[in-house]
C-alpha cells in the first residue's frame, strides 16, 4: 500500500497524544511548596511544584516517548517525501539514491539519538529533583534540548544548501521551469489585450 507509512505514523501520533492526555494520574497532582524568592523591591514570590515527578509521569512515560519518537520520525519522513519528490529524475541512479536514504536516515539516528538522551536524562532526574547534574550551562535534559533536539535540523539544513541544486531543485526542473515561463510568456504576448 503506497500510503501505510504515512496513515500508520500519523494513527501512532494520534495514538500516543490520546493516552497522554487521558491518564488518570493528571488528576493527582499535589502542590509542594517552592522556597520563597526575593526581588530587589523586597517583595517575595512563591512557586508551587507538581509534586513528586517520577509518580506524576508514571502512567505516560512510554506514550510520550513514543509521541516523542514518531514526531522526529515524521517530520524526518516529511524531509525524504519533499526533497524525493523533488528529485525523481536525480534519485534514478541507485549510487545517488543511496547516499541519498543514507544521508536522510543518518538525520533521523542524530534526532532520535538527541530526543532519546532528553527522554533517558529526564527520567532519571525525576527520583531525585533536587539534586540535578548539570552539563554546561543548564540542567542535563534542558541541555540536550539546547544541544540535542534544537541542532539536530542543522543537519538536515546543511543538507539541504549542499544537495540543493542535485535533489530540491536540479538542472531538469530549472529547464521545465524556463520552458513554462517562455510558453507563458509567448501566450501573453499573442493575446491581443483589450
Amino acid at each position: 500500500m503506497k500510503y501505510a507509512f504515512p496513515i500508520l505514523l500519523i494513527a501512532g501520533l494520534w495514538a500516543a497524544t490520546i493516552a497522554i492526555f487521558l491518564d488518570p494520574g493528571r488528576a493527582n497532582f499535589e502542590q509542594t511548596p517552592h522556597p520563597k524568592y526575593g526581588n530587589t523591591a523586597g517583595e517575595s514570590y512563591q512557586m508551587a511544584q507538581g509534586g513528586d515527578g517520577a509518580s506524576r509521569h508514571r502512567g505516560i512515560k512510554k506514550a510520550s516517548l513514543l509521541l516523542g519518537t514518531l514526531t522526529a520520525a515524521g517530520l524526518t519522513f516529511l524531509i525524504i517525501w519533499s526533497a524525493a519528490s523533488g528529485a525523481k529524475t536525480t534519485l534514478s541512479n541507485r549510487k545517488a539514491r543511496r547516499l541519498f536514504f543514507g544521508l536522510m536516515l543518518f538525520g533521523l539516528v542524530i534526532y532520535e539519538s538527541a530526543f532519546g538522551l532528553i527522554f533517558m536524562t529526564y527520567k532519571t532526574s525525576l527520583g531525585n529533583p533536587a539534586d540535578q547534574p548539570f552539563f554546561g550551562p543548564f540542567p542535563t535534559p534542558t541541555s540536550w534540548v539546547f544541544c540535542g533536539v534544537w541542532l539536530a535540523p542543522v543537519f538536515f539544513v546543511v543538507l539541504y544548501v549542499v544537495f540543493f541544486h542535485r535533489w530540491i531543485f536540479p538542472p531538469e526542473s530549472v529547464e521545465r521551469f524556463t520552458q513554462i515561463l517562455e510558453n507563458q510568456r509567448r501566450t501573453d504576448s499573442e493575446t491581443p489585450s483589450n
